[in-house]
């Protein structure tokens, strides 16, 4: 069976699984995963999610992707960049009350398993993170073999993390180099 739907939240009635899987296409937006605030991304275009219920028991299986494109500046030059984001979705939900008080049973903890009230599942707050693992640590944009940026069409002198501005190259020197504008930009956010 295929549900085709848009919800604001994102809901599961767990009655509906007795009689077999049920396979959801879903188009969310990122309120729905509380993701409008981040500082480092912006997350404006739809979220995609394919996702399948089954129920074995009282235990609900969630498996299927959750995708989306975020946009963030590019850590090499600083122009927008879109981010494809592809998550696997593997989630177990059990009406196990230990699973609320993982402090007094911490042999329970497991990223993939929490607990639900036996009549509905609202997974927002798993999916989000299972999407936010998967985002870069330094967005950048793919270089070609000349090291040039496709989206200035400019040479880009190579990242280097923790070093000193007197290690820098002496080709980056030039006041009007990207480089160096780079660096001085750099300077000026650091204060």
């Amino acid at each position: 069976m295929n549900q085709n739907t848009k919800t604001s939240r994102l809901k599961f009635e767990t009655e509906r699984l007795k009689s077999g899987p049920i396979t959801y296409d879903i188009v969310e937006a990122a309120h729905t995963f509380d993701l409008l605030k981040d500082p480092d991304f912006v997350f404006d275009e739809p979220f995609q999610l394919h996702l399948t219920l089954s129920m074995i028991g009282q235990t609900v299986l969630m498996r299927g992707t959750i995708a989306t494109i975020a946009k963030s500046p590019c850590s090499r030059c600083l122009e927008p960049l879109r981010v494809a984001l592809h998550a696997e979705v593997s989630i177990t939900f059990m009406q196990d009350e230990r699973l609320l008080d993982t402090a007094k049973y911490p042999e329970l903890i497991d990223d993939d398993t929490h607990w639900y009230d036996g009549e509905s599942i609202y997974p927002a707050e798993q999916l989000r993170e299972l999407l936010l693992l998967e985002l870069p640590p330094n967005p950048g944009c793919e270089l070609d073999d000349n090291d040039i940026c496709p989206i200035r069409n400019v040479k880009v002198e190579p990242q280097v993390f923790g070093a000193a501005e007197a290690d820098a190259p002496a080709a980056a020197t030039d006041e009007n180099s990207f480089a160096a504008q780079l660096r001085k930009l750099r300077r000026g956010l650091d204060g």
